[in-house]
C-alpha cells in the first residue's frame, strides 16, 4: 500500500510536519530546544491504537548536561549511549554532543480525537462490512478539541479551546473512486491517484460564538469533513493527519483601533445630536425671552421719562442744542493753558509769605550797597597780582589733566600703583633673570615642535590615501567603521558565528556529499536494471532528486533543484568524487585557519584601535589655537628688531639697584597723593576758576552785574511798591479759593481731551443720518414684535422636530452601535485568549522551564482492505513487514 499512496499526500503531511516542528527555528547561546513528536495510528473508525511519542533535544553547548521533564514511560534512547537520570517525571541528560533523540510511550489523552463513520447509498455501515461494497459511498470525519479553558468574555464565562489547526488527506485511486467530492478542502488529480486534502480547526466555531464569523476570518470553521465519491470494491488506505498548535491568520480581525475609532464616532454623533438638541431648546429659550424683553421694551417706551429722553434724537431743536454744546466742548478742550498751570502753582499762601520776605531783603540789599561796592575793588586789586594769577592758571591745567583721564585707566593707574612695591619690582627682575636662561630651551622645544608636526603631518596624509578619503575626518570615520566591524569578529557572538560557519560548512559539504552519493546509487541501479549507457542512468538519476525535490519542498526547493542541475556526469566518476571530498578537507582546513589568522590579529587590532584617539589628539593639539599662539608669540619674539628692544629693556629693568626701586616707589607715593588732592578739592578749584573769570580784563562781570542790580532795583521800584500793597492786602482764604477754582477748570479741560473719542462718537450719533434712522427703528418696534412672534412659532416647531429625531434616530443608531461593537470587542478578546493558549500548549508529555518546545502530532488510519486474492495477500504480508514508525522516518531520510 504504500506505493500506491500519493507523493503528494506525503509530500503534504511531511511538510506540515517539518513546519510545525520547526516553528522556532533560533537557537540561542546558552538555550535548549525540545522538539516532540507524537504518532498516532488510529483504527478505521477513528479510536485510538497506538501512541509513541518521539523526542528530540538539542543544546547550543556540547556535552551539555540538560534537565528535561516527561510524563513518558519505558523512555529509551534512540541514537545514542546517554542514559537518562530519573526523578520522577525530572530527567537528567549528559549529552556527548549537541543533540538527543529518545522514545516512550505516554497513556495522556490527545488534544484532538476524530470520529470516522462509513455511508453506503445513504446508509450507515460499518468499517467491516463496507470493504469490497460498490455504490455511493460517504466517509465522514468528525474532529473534537479536548483542550478548553473557561475564561471571562464580556459579561459571561466562555469555553475558549486551545487553537488546533489539522491538515491532512487521504489517497483514492481512480480505478476505485470516481466523481469524487469534499465538503471542504480540495480534491488533486495525480496520474492513477486522486487526493483529497482538508485543513480544520475544531473548537473554534464554539470558542467564537458569533455569528458570520467564517467571512470575518476568511476560513471556514466546520470541524467536520464529508467525502464523497462512486465507489467500485471499496478499500481505503491510510488517512494521514498532522496537526499542531500554530494559529491561522487572524489579521482580518484585528481591528481594534478601527472599531474603537467607530464607537468614538458613535459618542460623537450621540454628543452632536444632544448638543444640537440643547442648542435648538436654547435658542427657543433666548427667542422666547427675546419676545419677553420686546414687550417690556414697548411698555417702558411708553413712560413719559423715557420720552423725554428719547426726544433728544425726535425732537429737532433738542438735536440742534445737543450739537452746539458738543462744538463748545471741543473749543474747549483745544485751549492752550499752559500759562494758567504755571500761574497756578505759584498761586498760594505760602508763596505769597515768599514774596513779602523777598520784598524786604530787596529794601535790606539797597541799604548795603556800599559796602558791595568796596567788596568787589578788593577783588580787582587782588586778580591784578601776576603771581596768583599764575598759581590760578597752573591749578586750571592740573584739574583740567586730571579730568581728561577716564574712570576706567584711573583705575588701572590704581591697580598699577597698588603693584609697584618694592618686593614686586625685585622679583620681577628675578623672572627677567629665568626668561633669559630659559631662552636657548625655547629655541630647541620650537625646532622639535616643528619636526614633530610635519611627521604628524606626513602620516595624516598617508592614511588618508590608505584609505582612500578626502579629508581627515572621513578616514578616521571610516576606521571607526573599519575597526567597529573587526570588533565583531572577536565577541562572543562573532566566535559563535565563525564556529557555526565552520560547522554550517562542514554539514553542507557532508549533506552535498551525502547526496551525490544517493544519486551515484540512482545511477548505479539504474545501469544494472535498464542496461543504459552511464550518461544517460545520470540523466534518469539527475531527474528524480529534481522531482523528489520539487514533492518534497515545492518551490522552496528552487536553489537546490540548480545544484542539482548543475551537476556533470563528470563529477560521479571515482576520481571526482574522491575530489569533492579532498577540495571539502582542504576548505574545511582553510576556514580553519583563516579563524586562527583572524583571532591572533585581536592585539593588533587593538594597538590600532588605541593609536587613533592618540594620533587625533595629537594633531588637533599641533593644529590648535594654543600651538598657533605660541607660534607665532616664538616668531614675534625672536625678530631681530624686536629681541634688541626686549634685551635692551630687560637690561635696563636689570640695571636699578636697591636706591633707583626705593626712589621710584616713593615718586609712585607722591603722584597717589597729588591725584588724591585734585580729586578731593575739585569743587573748590571749580569755584576759583569762576571767580577768577569773572574778575578778569576791562569788562569785569561781577562789578557790571552789581551795577546792573542796583539799575534794576531802581527802575523796579514802582513795581515792588504795588506787589508789595498787593501781597499785604490779600487773605489765605482768597488764595486757597482761586487756586481751588483754576485746577477745577484744568481738571474739566483734562476730561474733554481724555474723552475725545466719546465727543467724536456723540457727534457723529448727532448727524443728521443717524437721527433719522433712530427714529425709524423707534417707529419699526411694533413690526419687530410681530417677526419676533413669527420667529418663535418657527423656532418651536424646530425643536420639537429635533427632539423627534434624537429620539427615534440618533438614539436607536447610538443603542445598536454600541452592541454591535461590544460583541466585536468580545472576538477581539477571544482571539488574544486563544493566541495566548496557542503559546502556552508548546509540549504533550511535559518539558523543562528553560527549554524552548514545540510539538506536533502526526495521525495515521489504519487501511481498509477489500477482499482480495490468495496472492495478493502474500504480497501484502510482505509490506506489512515495515511498521509505521519506520514508515514515518523514511519520510525523513
Amino acid at each position: 500500500m504504500r506505493k500506491s499512496m500519493s507523493k503528494r499526500l506525503i509530500a503534504t503531511v511531511v511538510l506540515i510536519t517539518i513546519i510545525a516542528g520547526n516553528s522556532t527555528v533560533a537557537v540561542y547561546a546558552n538555550e535548549v530546544k525540545k522538539d516532540e513528536s507524537v504518532y498516532v495510528t488510529l483504527k478505521s473508525d477513528g479510536t485510538e491504537n497506538e501512541k509513541i511519542v518521539s523526542d528530540w533535544i538539542h543544546s547550543s553547548d556540547s556535552n551539555a548536561t540538560v534537565t528535561d521533564k516527561s510524563s513518558l514511560e519505558e523512555i529509551k534512547n534512540v541514537k545514542g549511549e546517554e542514559k537518562p537520570v530519573q526523578d520522577g517525571e525530572n530527567i537528567t541528560w549528559t549529552l556527548k554532543d549537541n543533540d538527543l533523540y529518545y522514545q516512550g510511550k505516554s497513556t495522556k489523552q490527545l488534544p484532538i480525537s476524530v470520529s470516522i463513520k462509513y455511508y453506503l447509498d445513504g446508509a450507515e455501515i460499518s468499517k467491516e462490512d463496507i470493504a469490497g461494497k460498490s455504490g455511493k459511498v460517504k466517509i465522514s470525519l468528525k474532529f473534537t478539541n479536548n483542550n478548553y479553558e473557561e475564561k471571562q468574555i464580556g459579561d459571561k464565562m466562555r469555553k475558549i479551546y486551545t487553537p488546533l489547526s489539522v491538515a491532512g488527506g487521504m489517497a483514492l485511486p481512480t480505478d476505485t473512486f470516481k466523481n469524487i467530492k469534499i465538503n471542504e478542502g480540495k480534491v488533486i488529480s495525480e496520474g492513477n491517484t486522486n487526493v483529497a486534502s482538508f485543513a480544520v480547526l475544531p473548537g473554534m466555531k464554539e470558542t467564537l460564538d458569533i455569528d458570520g464569523v467564517s467571512s470575518k476570518l476568511n476560513v471556514n470553521l466546520t470541524d467536520t469533513i464529508e467525502v464523497e465519491a462512486d465507489a467500485t470494491n471499496f478499500s481505503l488506505g491510510p488517512i494521514m493527519m498532522a496537526a499542531s498548535t500554530m494559529m491561522p491568520e487572524l489579521n482580518t480581525v484585528d481591528a481594534a483601533d478601527d472599531i474603537d475609532k467607530l464607537n468614538d464616532s458613535l459618542k460623537m454623533l450621540k454628543d452632536s445630536s444632544d448638543k444640537l438638541l440643547d442648542g435648538t431648546n436654547k435658542l427657543k429659550s433666548g427667542t422666547d425671552s427675546a419676545a419677553g424683553k420686546l414687550a417690556d421694551a414697548k411698555k417702558i417706551l411708553r413712560n413719559p421719562r423715557v420720552q423725554e429722553k428719547l426726544s433728544l434724537v425726535t425732537k429737532d431743536n433738542n438735536v440742534l442744542r445737543a450739537n452746539r454744546l458738543i462744538e463748545d466742548a471741543f473749543v474747549a478742550q483745544g485751549m492752550d493753558t499752559s500759562a494758567v498751570k504755571q500761574l497756578l502753582g505759584l498761586i498760594s499762601s505760602g508763596n505769597f509769605e515768599k514774596a513779602d520776605a523777598l520784598l524786604a531783603d530787596v529794601r535790606d540789599l539797597s541799604q548795603y550797597k556800599s559796602t558791595l561796592d568796596s567788596s568787589v575793588t578788593a577783588i580787582n586789586a587782588l586778580t591784578g597780582d601776576k603771581k596768583v594769577q599764575k598759581l590760578m592758571g597752573d591749578v586750571t591745567v592740573a584739574k583740567k589733566t586730571y579730568d581728561g583721564i577716564d574712570n576706567s585707566t584711573k583705575q588701572k593707574l590704581k591697580g598699577l600703583s597698588g603693584v609697584m612695591t618694592k618686593e614686586n619690582l625685585q622679583k620681577g627682575q628675578q623672572l627677567v633673570r629665568g626668561a633669559k636662561n630659559a631662552e636657548t630651551q625655547l629655541d630647541l622645544l620650537m625646532k622639535k615642535g616643528n619636526t614633530l608636526k610635519g611627521q604628524v603631518d606626513q602620516l595624516t596624509v598617508q592614511i588618508v590615501n590608505a584609505t582612500g578619503s578626502s579629508s581627515v575626518e572621513e578616514a578616521m570615520t571610516k576606521i571607526d567603521i573599519q575597526l567597529a566591524a573587526i570588533n565583531q569578529f572577536y565577541s562572543d557572538k562573532g566566535q559563535a558565528q565563525l564556529q557555526s560557519m565552520l560547522k554550517d560548512v562542514t554539514n553542507y559539504s557532508e549533506g552535498f556529499l551525502v547526496m551525490k552519493a544517493y544519486i551515484a546509487n540512482d545511477i548505479k541501479q539504474t545501469i544494472q536494471e535498464k542496461k543504459v549507457d552511464f550518461n544517460t542512468a545520470f540523466t534518469v538519476a539527475q531527474k528524480k532528486a529534481i522531482a523528489i525535490i520539487h514533492g518534497v519542498y515545492g518551490d522552496s526547493g528552487t536553489k537546490l533543484v540548480q545544484m542539482v542541475q548543475a551537476l556533470k556526469s563528470t563529477q560521479f566518476t571515482s576520481d571526482g568524487i574522491l575530489k569533492d571530498a579532498q577540495d571539502i578537507k582542504t576548505n574545511g582546513t582553510y576556514m580553519t585557519t583563516m579563524i586562527s589568522t583572524v583571532n591572533g590579529m585581536k592585539p593588533l587590532i587593538q594597538v590600532v584601535a588605541q593609536a587613533k584617539p592618540i594620533l587625533t589628539e595629537a594633531k588637533k593639539i599641533l593644529e590648535g589655537d594654543e600651538v598657533k599662539g605660541l607660534t607665532q608669540f616664538y616668531g614675534a619674539v625672536s625678530n631681530i628688531q624686536n629681541k634688541a628692544f626686549i634685551d635692551s629693556l630687560a637690561n635696563a629693568y636689570l640695571s636699578l639697584n636697591e636706591n633707583d626701586i626705593n626712589s621710584i616707589v616713593s615718586l609712585k607715593n607722591s603722584v597717589a597723593t597729588l591725584s588724591a588732592d585734585v580729586e578731593a578739592n575739585k569743587e573748590n578749584i571749580a569755584s576759583i576758576e569762576k571767580m577768577a573769570a569773572g574778575l578778569k580784563g576791562k569788562d569785569m562781570e561781577i562789578t557790571a552785574k552789581v551795577n546792573k542790580l542796583e539799575k534794576d532795583m531802581a527802575q523796579a521800584k514802582p513795581l515792588l511798591n504795588s506787589v508789595e500793597a498787593l501781597v499785604k492786602k490779600t487773605d489765605k482764604n482768597s488764595i486757597d479759593k482761586a487756586s481751588s477754582m483754576a485746577k477745577t477748570l484744568l481738571s474739566m479741560q483734562n476730561d474733554l481731551k481724555n474723552s475725545d473719542d466719546i465727543l467724536r462718537i456723540t457727534q457723529d450719533a448727532l448727524s443728521k443720518g443717524n437721527v433719522s434712522q433712530a427714529r425709524s427703528l423707534v417707529n419699526s418696534l411694533p413690526k419687530l414684535e410681530d417677526g419676533v412672534k413669527q420667529l418663535c412659532d418657527g423656532i418651536t416647531q424646530l425643536n420639537d422636530g429635533m427632539k423627534q429625531f434624537s429620539d427615534e434616530g440618533i438614539n436607536k443608531i447610538n443603542d445598536k452601535g454600541t452592541t454591535a461593537i461590544t460583541d466585536v470587542k468580545n472576538v477581539l478578546k477571544v482571539k488574544d485568549e486563544m493566541v495566548k493558549m496557542s503559546k502556552k500548549y508548546d509540549n504533550f508529555t511535559g518539558k523543562d522551564d528553560s527549554m524552548i518546545s514545540t510539538v506536533k502530532f502526526v495521525i495515521k488510519t489504519e487501511e481498509i482492505k477489500a477482499p482480495l486474492s490468495k496472492e495478493s495477500k502474500v504480497k501484502t504480508t510482505i509490506k506489512k513487514k515495515t511498521g509505521f514508525i519506520e514508515w514515518i522516518k523514511n519520510l525523513f531520510k
